[in-house]
């Protein structure tokens, strides 16, 4: 009888720790990771994956609060917590933070922050941006919560990836990201293959090479003829000197890269057949001539990646 009460005990333990975890963020592993939070919201997402926080962002006083560990976890760093100070380890940088305090330590330099925070929304006077000598971390609902973007304008961590890689989505969200190089597209059969303008088309790893099929579309910018290849997920334009200086230092390299299969993704994650929703979460309100998002039928159709000067077949 004893051994039965064991055993569904057993049972029962298993069952909670799965329902409690199913919601909650996967441990982070090293990588890149885009995490995008809504002031008031449990939801978040990463890489556009939903998952529920345990603590609700919140603005107070124009001001952006995140819980802290949470958040740090989520974006693939390590977390602990002495009393009133938290420690923060990402492969750049170890930190820690106090509680009611604008002082804190950067790989074992002591900062103060005093770098402007944007204000969420504007404040009464119009400014975005407000002194943080009064924004500190804080306590709230048990927890340690930090205000976006606290850090120093010198800090050694002022840019590092983690949570101070921060982007401004709307009045109540906002894109923390790892990514330190958005302006490529990862094979997702074979992460190690990196697609970006700028490089040369002999580099192409050669899978992706012997995909490609010339077209006879042709264009021509300056002194360049701008070729054009073409496979069932990407099409791919290059730039050849016909006549005088390679000025634009761009002989034979690739000007415009199109994926259109969910093959070829971004480093945040998103990838042709991806809801147009998808694009806010992971992009927030974007604007860049150089990567170009469209769109039909409510989902993404194509992922296009620009140099100066392309014309794509």
């Amino acid at each position: 009888m004893k051994s039965i009460q064991r055993c569904i005990l057993l049972i029962a333990t298993i069952l909670i720790i799965y329902f409690a975890s199913a919601d909650s963020a996967p441990p982070a592993t090293a990588g890149e990771w885009t995490l995008t939070l809504t002031a008031g919201e449990n939801t978040a997402y990463r890489n556009g994956e939903a998952f529920e926080l345990a603590g609700k962002p919140y603005i107070q006083d124009h001001t952006f609060y995140v819980p802290l560990q949470e958040v740090t976890e989520a974006l693939g760093g390590t977390y602990r917590e002495y009393g009133d100070t938290a420690k923060v380890e990402f492969s750049a940088y170890t930190a820690e933070y106090h509680v009611g305090k604008n002082n804190y330590a950067v790989n074992g330099e002591n900062v103060v922050a005093d770098a402007p925070v944007r204000c969420f929304p504007a404040d009464s006077s119009g400014m975005y941006y407000n002194a943080a000598a009064d924004r500190t971390p804080v306590r709230h609902d048990g927890m340690i919560y930090f205000p976006l973007g606290f850090t120093g304008v010198d800090a050694p961590d002022r840019y590092a990836p983690g949570i101070n890689s921060l982007r401004y989505a709307a009045d109540k969200m906002v894109i923390i990201s790892t990514v330190q190089n958005d302006d490529c597209l990862i094979d997702s059969t074979n992460p190690e293959n990196r697609l970006a303008t700028g490089m040369a088309f002999s580099e192409l790893p050669s899978d992706i090479s012997a995909e490609l099929q010339p077209s006879d579309d042709k264009a021509y910018v300056l002194n360049y003829a701008i070729e054009n290849y073409q496979s069932n997920d990407l099409k791919i334009s290059v730039m050849r000197r016909l006549t005088g200086e390679d000025a634009e230092n761009m002989d034979g390299k690739i000007c415009n890269i199109t994926a259109c299969s969910p093959r070829f993704q971004t480093p945040r994650g998103l990838k042709a057949g991806d809801t147009e929703q998808s694009i806010t979460i992971l992009y927030g309100t974007w604007d860049d001539p150089f990567l170009v998002f469209s769109t039909e039928n409510d989902c993404v159709d194509t992922i296009e990646l620009r140099k100066n000067y392309y014309t794509a077949g």
